[in-house]
């Protein structure tokens, strides 16, 4: 995944991260859906449908946690905004460390736990943010120092990344089979809801303070990706 972060730091744009900071409406956008509507439609969801208490917790924590790499094959799989999905990739990683606490310890405590005992993994936060920001920095720095590599990897990088996504779909599933035994017709059908509805509620919401279509995309597809984390 290193090898895969390098590849999107070589494609990053300093210019377009330069706007995207400079004008963050977009940053602002994915930060609301990702830390408001995200947690809200988790909670909602496991209230509606009546899941047992661990199961809505697990369910409202997903909503809870940031993007992360998958997220990023996926905008350039669709053809989004790298530079967007990479900065609110790295965002949401940096907020995780006030908003998953403030949100366990509020709703989640009150709705699901009284006497919530749980870690936040803050050491694999760090982590993460590392796996993301070293990568990209030494993508930057080649890219810089070595021009002609951007085209190379302009032509392999979809291919490349449309394979390793599924690849470790296919194979987390296969590693990951034994959990299905514990879910019932009920959570099957509805639990895909807090993605699906993370895509549409963001992509209306993006749309609506007039982002164009890439950028839509990349929001929708940051919003409600979360396999990383999760």
């Amino acid at each position: 995944m290193i090898v895969v972060s390098v590849q999107m730091g070589i494609l990053l744009d300093l210019q377009v991260l330069k706007e995207l900071v400079r004008r963050p409406v977009a940053l602002g956008i994915g930060f609301i859906c990702q830390y408001f509507i995200m947690p809200m439609i988790g909670f909602v969801i496991s209230k509606v449908f009546r899941y047992p208490t661990l199961y809505g917790f697990g369910l409202f924590v997903v909503g809870c946690c940031p993007g992360g790499t998958a997220s990023n094959q996926l905008t350039v799989i669709f053809n989004g905004d790298l530079a967007l999905s990479a900065l609110m990739t790295f965002t949401s990683t940096i907020a995780s460390f006030f908003m998953m606490p403030l949100w366990f310890y509020t709703l989640g405590n009150y709705a699901y736990l009284r006497q919530l005992k749980i870690r936040i993994p803050f050491w694999d936060l760090i982590q993460s943010l590392a796996t993301i920001v070293g990568p990209l920095l030494l993508g930057l720095i080649v890219a810089y120092c070595i021009p002609k590599v951007k085209c190379y990897v302009t032509l392999m990088v979809k291919p490349v990344f449309f394979l390793l996504f599924f690849y470790f779909f296919g194979f987390g599933t296969y590693v990951n089979f034994y959990l299905f035994t514990y879910i019932d017709w009920r959570m099957a059908l509805t639990a895909p809801l807090l993605p699906w509805l993370g895509y549409l509620m963001a992509g209306i919401l993006a749309y609506l303070f007039r982002q164009d279509w890439i950028r839509i995309k990349t929001i929708a597809i940051e919003t409600g990706m979360h396999i990383d984390h999760s």
